[in-house]
C-alpha cells in the first residue's frame, strides 16, 4: 500500500526548512522563464541557428540541443544566447507569486454561485437549465485570439 504525499506551496517562515518540492517547483519555474525569454528573443530576431552557432563559437547540433530545452542552462548560457542573438541582455527582478490571490477560477463568480443555489435544490442536471434560463449571451467580443461572451440576466 502506498500513500502518496500531496506538498503545498508555502512562503519561508521562520526557522523551517522550505520542503525541497519547493524549490524544485521554483527552479523549475524560473528555468521556464528563461527558456522562453531566450526563445522569444530569438524567434523574434530572425537569425538562423546556424547563424546562432557560428556567433556562439558552436556547432549546430549543440545549438540545437540548447534551443530545445533549458535543461543545465547557467545564467552565463542565458546571456551568452540573447546577447548572440540580438546584443541584448536579460534583466531580472523579483516577483512573489505566493503573495497573489489564488486564482484557479475555471468560470465566473457569479456562474458558480447560481450554479451553488441550484445543487442545493436540484440535481446536477437542472443546473445548466438553471443557468440557461437565468441568464444569455448579450454580446461577444473577441481580442488576441480569446472569444469573450458578455452575458446579462434574463
Amino acid at each position: 500500500m502506498s500513500i502518496s504525499q500531496i506538498t503545498t506551496l508555502s512562503k519561508p517562515q521562520g526557522d523551517e526548512e522550505v520542503p525541497i518540492d519547493t524549490f524544485a517547483y521554483f527552479r523549475a519555474r524560473a528555468k521556464r522563464f528563461a527558456y522562453e525569454l531566450a526563445i522569444k528573443e530569438f524567434q523574434k530576431s530572425g537569425v538562423t541557428k546556424a547563424t546562432l552557432g557560428r556567433r556562439l563559437g558552436k556547432k549546430p547540433d549543440r545549438v540545437s540541443k540548447m534551443l530545445a530545452g533549458p535543461g543545465n542552462w547557467t545564467i552565463e548560457t542565458l546571456a551568452d544566447l540573447i546577447f548572440a542573438t540580438s546584443g541584448g541582455v536579460p534583466t531580472f527582478g523579483v516577483a512573489h507569486p505566493l503573495d497573489r490571490p489564488i486564482r484557479n477560477f475555471k468560470q465566473p463568480q457569479w456562474l458558480t454561485d447560481i450554479a451553488v443555489q441550484a445543487q442545493t435544490a436540484a440535481p446536477a442536471a437542472a443546473t445548466i437549465q438553471t443557468v440557461n434560463q437565468a441568464y444569455k449571451v448579450s454580446g461577444t467580443k473577441q481580442t488576441n485570439n480569446e472569444v469573450k461572451l458578455d452575458y446579462a440576466p434574463v
